[in-house]
């Protein structure tokens, strides 16, 4: 077993340490590899992924979990084998089930690595929370419309094109269906996409003047279906995922927000024919309803509504954590 340099890992280099990893000879047994600290990763004897603490004899867990493709066991000293002895510490060993989830193993494993670098995964309670967060948000994992994956590749593309993907996650309301999808510093962007120029469905609240002090803008996207230069939803999430020091955070926006890595939806290519912030002041909407009207929505086109001339200053504002 050889030791990594824990807190330079990334989810990339954890498939690679996979990859390189062999069965186990025995179903009692595990095929480990040393990262950092306490924690190890490893194959089981059909080839499962695992990821494995070891812990002191007494920090031992009676009930673990096992849901949506992903297992939590623990293993007091009498009951692990290496190499086929005993060992003298207690394990907690997570299993990946599903060969469909391996790609968001590898995430699990930085996100442990890192709080393993930082002493915060000394007790199996640490994993047992860890691993139920990630469970609950595999068990309520949204199916997508066709129309909500456009949204979703319009979102990710405005990620992309900022100058810190990293801070733009940070700031990204839309796996959390909130009203816009980025919001922060006093400025709300909502990025809508159309095939049909800028023509866009909006709810009749979110084109309503806002009684705070917010600026409220719509990032406008005109797509086509490109299937030689266009971009899928895939390829866009592994762009950002590339130029991420963490990638953890992200996918659990991206689980929250319905994505699934094998969709073949998430396949279908677009390119942007244009593209145009507009202020939400500016844009055609119903100023006057009878009492008693709700949850009103409409359509408007943003063809000829001017455009924001300070763009860079709006995203610099809006990224500034």
């Amino acid at each position: 077993m050889s030791q990594h340099k824990g807190d330079k890992m990334k989810a990339s280099d954890f498939k690679l340490i996979f990859n390189s990893l062999k069965p186990s000879n025995d179903k009692n047994e595990y095929t480990m590899k040393h990262v950092i600290n306490n924690f190890f990763v490893g194959k089981t004897y059909s080839n499962n992924l695992c990821l494995l603490l070891r812990y002191t004899p007494e920090s031992f867990l009676q009930v673990g979990r096992a849901t949506k493709g992903i297992s939590l066991k623990y293993f007091s000293p009498e009951n692990f084998f290496l190499n086929g002895r005993k060992t003298e510490n207690s394990w907690a060993v997570v299993t990946c089930l599903d060969s469909i989830l391996d790609s968001l193993f590898t995430v699990l494993a930085e996100g442990i690595k890192d709080r393993s670098y930082n002493n915060l995964m000394n007790h199996p309670r640490d994993i047992l929370e860890y691993i139920m967060d990630w469970q609950e948000l595999l068990a309520s994992v949204p199916s997508l419309t066709e129309k909500q994956l456009q949204g979703l590749w319009g979102e990710l593309f405005f990620i992309l094109n900022t100058n810190s993907p990293e801070k733009a996650i940070l700031v990204w309301e839309g796996p959390n269906k909130k009203k816009f999808d980025f919001s922060n510093k006093g400025i709300d962007i909502e990025v809508k996409t159309s095939l049909n120029r800028h023509i866009h469905t909006f709810s009749d609240e979110q084109l309503q003047e806002a009684s705070s002090p917010s600026r409220r803008y719509i990032y406008s996207l005109y797509l086509e279906e490109d299937l030689s230069g266009g971009k899928s939803t895939s390829e866009l999430v592994n762009k950002i995922s590339d130029v991420l020091p963490r990638v953890e955070q992200f996918e659990k926006k991206l689980l929250a927000y319905g994505y699934q890595e094998d969709a073949l939806q998430c396949q279908k290519k677009f390119s942007i024919k244009s593209s145009r912030l507009v202020e939400i002041s500016s844009i055609p909407k119903v100023r006057k309803k009878d009492t008693g009207v709700f949850n009103l929505k409409y359509q408007s086109d943003l063809t000829f509504c001017p455009e924001e001339n300070n763009k860079d200053e709006i995203y610099i504002n809006l990224l500034e954590i």
